[in-house]
């Protein structure tokens, strides 16, 4: 991993009561062996169940899964 920064917009985060996503986001940079960079938003969490579930999902921003 190359960069990684918090994506959660203000307000949001499994530490704020006042909203009903208790997702944790990032935004990261990874680097493939031959240096090629992908971006990628990773979620962690559910949005009914907060870091409860163990669900993780990676969105590449070119849209590959």
């Amino acid at each position: 991993m190359i960069e990684q920064h918090s994506a959660n917009p203000a307000g949001t985060g499994p530490m704020t009561r006042s909203t009903t996503t208790k997702q944790v986001m990032y935004r990261v940079v990874v680097e493939a062996p031959d240096g090629a960079r992908r971006s990628a938003l990773v979620k962690i969490g559910s949005p009914a169940l907060g870091v409860l579930s163990e669900e993780l999902s990676v969105e590449w921003q070119d849209g590959a899964t």
